[in-house]
């Protein structure tokens, strides 16, 4: 029987010391006329390689806030890919897509702030909570 404690080793021995997965990656992108705003965001569920399980974001108002992908969405096999857009009068024009199995990638960690590598360059993200 394996215990929990022991079953955070063998996932923790399993991701390289400077490596991370991500498990699921949520981008939301909310547009309003009346009034105007705009309001766009990345969270991410990941796996640090102590095992713990981080929920990371940003605001992509910031420069290096931008999509985590090991592949291009067209190149996603439909599975772990899934959008949904809605327009309403109260909320505006809503869309966000779920990733999941996005992938391993390294990181560098400063603080609660967390740059991710990968295919598009580096993405940096707050460490929010866990999950």
């Amino acid at each position: 029987m394996i215990t929990p404690i022991l079953a955070l080793a063998l996932l923790a021995a399993q991701t390289p010391a400077n490596e991370l997965q991500v498990v699921n990656e949520e981008t939301f992108t909310q547009l309003n006329d009346h009034p105007y705003y705009f309001i766009s965001s990345i969270t991410i569920k990941a796996i640090l390689p102590d095992g713990s399980h981080a929920v990371l974001d940003c605001d992509v108002k910031e420069k290096s806030c931008t999509e985590v992908q090991s592949l291009p969405p067209e190149k996603l096999p439909p599975k772990e890919q899934s959008c949904k857009e809605n327009t309403s009068k109260e909320f505006g024009y809503v869309h966000t897509c779920t990733y999941t199995n996005v992938g391993t990638f390294e990181f560098k960690r400063s603080g609660d702030k967390i740059t991710i590598i990968h295919r598009n360059g580096k993405t940096t993200l707050r460490v929010t909570s866990s999950w």
